[in-house]
């Protein structure tokens, strides 16, 4: 067997094959965050999703405390924008939050 036989293994066509076969076929368009944005579906429902676009008052794990806005919110961490500055705040660091 040469090298170039190697590479053809798995050709598109078996790869195809095997993706429907394990019900793991790629979509096609918009990736999977921007489908679930779309459908307004979230993994984990929670409530902070409801809060995008609010001005909110953070309070953090350290004794931080981060005023602004929610600008996206995202499974694990979301966009808060302070100070004209895009912050990515992971959810696990949010003690509570109040609105202002």
């Amino acid at each position: 067997m040469t090298g170039n036989e190697a590479l053809n293994v798995y050709s598109a066509e078996a790869l195809e094959k095997y993706y429907r076969m394990r019900g793991k076929a790629k979509s096609k368009g918009k990736g999977k965050r921007e489908n679930m944005k779309a459908a307004g579906k979230h993994k984990g429902e929670s409530k902070i999703y409801e809060l995008t676009g609010c001005r909110v008052k953070l309070y953090l794990r350290g004794g931080l405390t981060l005023e602004g806005v929610i600008r996206d919110v995202y499974t694990y961490d979301f966009i808060l924008e302070c100070s004209g500055k895009r912050l990515l705040v992971l959810k696990h660091t949010v003690d509570y939050i109040e609105l202002l």
